[in-house]
């Protein structure tokens, strides 16, 4: 879900995913992306790629992306995801909030940080803060040059595929729409170690710097 806008409005919220009552959703695998700039000048305009607006009972929401990088207005509210404290979920885990402004999330109030709403909800031990770096604000697929994301969901026996129709991971799934190729790979290394130390440099990727080498030492301790 992406390339949503409005000018702003105090009584009308931009939103990805509503719901808006009743109980045993299931809300999985979805990437939502707000990423429009607010026409409104008015401070605290608000946008959440989930809101939940009233009373919720059984909800489940797991290996979503939720991604508000809002700009514009004074101040504005950037939800992750909005809920009211009296929202039961039957598993809310293995998600990525990532949200500029002040606000990460709001469950009876607003919520700063990813402890806090941990705290607040009692759930999303395995749930991270991390931008997920899409393609492009029109393309939610995952760069694979990143990792932020990738291995990090939950098995979902009733979902067996992604949005392009690849295959989900039956242990490690990604999170969001897109299960992509993290960037791991395999090759063959020859080394002819002789007696003392040796030193071999292996240029490779690094999930935050892909110029990072990486080294290993051999020592042939003789007969």
């Amino acid at each position: 879900i992406y390339d949503l806008s409005t000018y702003g409005n105090t009584s009308m919220w931009l939103v990805g995913i509503r719901i808006a009552g009743g109980t045993n959703y299931k809300v999985y695998y979805n990437s939502v992306s707000i990423s429009d700039s607010i026409g409104n000048p008015a401070s605290g305009m608000v946008s959440s790629c989930l809101n939940i607006s009233v009373a919720a009972t059984n909800i489940d929401i797991r290996n979503n992306i939720f991604s508000n990088r809002r700009l514009g207005g004074t101040s504005p509210k950037n939800y992750a995801i909005h809920s009211p404290n009296t929202t039961t979920f039957l598993a809310i885990d293995n998600n990525d909030y990532w949200t500029t402004g002040a606000v990460l999330g709001y469950f009876g109030a607003d919520i700063a940080t990813l402890t806090d709403w941990r705290t607040a909800t009692g759930q999303d031990i395995n749930s991270i803060s991390d931008d997920p770096h899409f393609m492009s604000d029109t393309d939610l697929h995952i760069d694979p040059s990143f990792s932020t994301v990738c291995d990090n969901g939950v098995s979902i026996a009733a979902v067996t595929t992604d949005i392009d129709g690849d295959t989900r991971s039956a242990t490690t799934p990604d999170l969001g729409a897109d299960e992509y190729n993290c960037g791991t790979a395999t090759f063959q290394l020859s080394v002819n170690v002789f007696d003392g130390w040796n030193m071999v440099s292996i240029p490779g990727l690094h999930p935050t710097d892909q110029n990072v080498s990486t080294w290993w030492q051999y020592r042939d301790l003789g007969a």
